[in-house]
């Protein structure tokens, strides 16, 4: 059970690094496709950030009294999912609004969430090499992302969201 539990724990970290770095890939696409301006996608960034700073302090109070952590993490995990998929998928400046809210809640939570059960599954010598395995992971994936967007981009007419 712990596996999993760090599974998700290290795999929330790769695919929310990845999720930052391929927003900007997708500003060509919304841009031309969805006739967006830029004050529009800098809205939407803007608000993701103001979501996520919301969500990590009320969540870096009241995780210390959640008994379900794993399962928390599991579902802003989720969220977090489908709010990508949704930014890739977005037909109006709304969709994106709606979308970045839902990562900048979810990956909020993340955070307090992740330092709690490192806390609780890891001896206090062992701390750091965790923290640092999933810092470690948080790049790998701002590195696949880059990557992987410029990758799909020169390859897909406009940015197709489908690229991804």
């Amino acid at each position: 059970m712990q596996t999993a539990c760090w599974a998700v724990l290290y795999g929330s970290f790769l695919v929310g690094a990845a999720n930052f770095k391929c927003l900007p890939a997708l500003f060509q696409y919304l841009e031309t496709d969805l006739d967006l301006d830029i004050s529009s996608l800098g809205a939407a960034v803007g608000l993701q950030g103001v979501c996520h700073v919301a969500a990590v302090c009320c969540f870096g109070y009241i995780t210390t009294f959640i008994s379900s952590r794993m399962q928390l993490l599991a579902a802003c995990a989720a969220l977090w999912s489908i709010g990508t998929v949704a930014t890739a998928t977005a037909v109006s400046s709304w969709d994106l609004q709606i979308s970045r809210v839902i990562i900048g809640l979810s990956s909020g939570v993340v955070g307090p969430v992740s330092q709690c059960l490192v806390t609780e599954w890891v001896k206090p010598s062992q701390r750091g090499k965790a923290f640092g395995c999933a810092l470690a992971l948080d790049s790998l994936g701002q590195t696949l992302a880059a990557l992987g967007s410029a990758g799909c981009l020169g390859s897909c007419s406009h940015g197709d969201p489908a690229c991804f």
